[in-house]
């Protein structure tokens, strides 16, 4: 236990005032009263995180007390500091600003609304606690609030008299009565404690069914052979995405977009044998094959392309093509 106390003060990030001693007898009575109120032995990185929570709120407590932010928001002396430091810098202790401070306070509270007072007193009465302040009038927690932050306004107006009135400068942070390292901790544990029965009780969803296709792997994978997946997909009234994934599925590579099957059979027959089409290419255009064949000459460059024959660039003329004959005198 001394180790991990002595662990929390030397690792401990913040800017720390008191003595070394002072910080780890926090860390060490954090600890204890963690151990003392556990049911089962605490985890390491519990007892450690008790131990800096008590650290931090310790450096929290004694820079409010000095009149410092104990968040490091604001630069600077806040309003307290002045308050705590001025009776010690005299020579002499001065009850000026007390009397001051006070005789300024009742004739504020005088001019403030009635239920101005009812709420600051309500703060006052439950010691800054709003959820019970805001019971005791009757009034929901936000609406408390607001009427509250209203009536910090108009005091802070009258307590200028006239001149801008400052802004806050502090935050509520009361964490309420109960808050300890040991109740934070406890409740880390009922949060564990109810995520892993939610996880006994609800079984993690599992995914789509699997569609059946209604054909064996052995025989998707021979029509993939010389069909497309689309069309495999249209035959049998399911997505495409389905086709690809059950072939990913037994191991065969998918094709490249755009690529046709090796064993697909040509959309069109010609009529005349693919040697003839490169013969007549020899002394031909491809249009002119394509009219006489009654086809696109798309399809004639497609069949080309097929037998390694590279089609001739646009406004070649045939090497083969018969001369024109010579046109005589008019």
């Amino acid at each position: 236990m001394n180790r991990m106390a002595m662990h929390a003060v030397l690792h401990h990030r913040g800017n720390h005032s008191a003595h070394m001693d002072e910080r780890f007898d926090v860390a060490w009575s954090a600890i204890v009263e963690l151990l003392y109120a556990s049911d089962t032995p605490p985890e390491t990185h519990e007892v450690i995180g008790a131990a800096w929570r008590a650290l931090t709120d310790d450096i929290a407590t004694a820079r409010r007390s000095h009149g410092l932010d104990p968040r490091y928001r604001f630069e600077g002396e806040r309003a307290g500091f002045l308050r705590y430091w001025d009776a010690f810098a005299g020579p002499t202790p001065s009850p000026e600003n007390h009397v001051v401070e006070r005789c300024a306070l009742w004739q504020i509270w005088q001019t403030l609304s009635p239920q101005h007072r009812q709420v600051l007193s309500a703060v006052a009465a439950h010691d800054g606690d709003y959820s019970r302040a805001a019971v005791s009038l009757g009034k929901s927690r936000e609406q408390f609030k607001y009427h509250l932050g209203a009536a910090r306004r108009s005091f802070l107006e009258l307590w200028h008299e006239g001149e801008a009135p400052s802004r806050m400068w502090g935050k509520h942070s009361r964490r309420g009565d109960g808050y300890s390292p040991v109740k934070i901790m406890a409740n880390m544990r009922a949060k564990k404690r109810r995520q892993a029965q939610r996880n006994l009780t609800h079984a993690k969803k599992a995914g789509r069914p699997k569609v059946t296709l209604g054909i064996s792997s052995e025989e998707l994978a021979r029509r993939y052979e010389r069909e497309s997946a689309s069309s495999i997909a249209a035959s049998l009234g399911c997505a495409t995405s389905t086709i690809t994934s059950r072939l990913e599925e037994i191991g065969i590579q998918r094709r490249a977009v755009g690529t046709h099957p090796p064993n697909t059979p040509r959309a069109r027959d010609l009529g005349i044998p693919d040697e003839e089409i490169a013969r007549r290419y020899e002394h031909e255009s491809a249009r002119s094959i394509a009219a006489s064949l009654g086809c696109h000459e798309t399809t004639v460059y497609r069949r080309l392309k097929e037998m390694g024959i590279q089609p001739r660039s646009p406004g070649t003329k045939t090497p083969n093509a018969a001369p024109r004959p010579e046109r005589g005198p008019c």
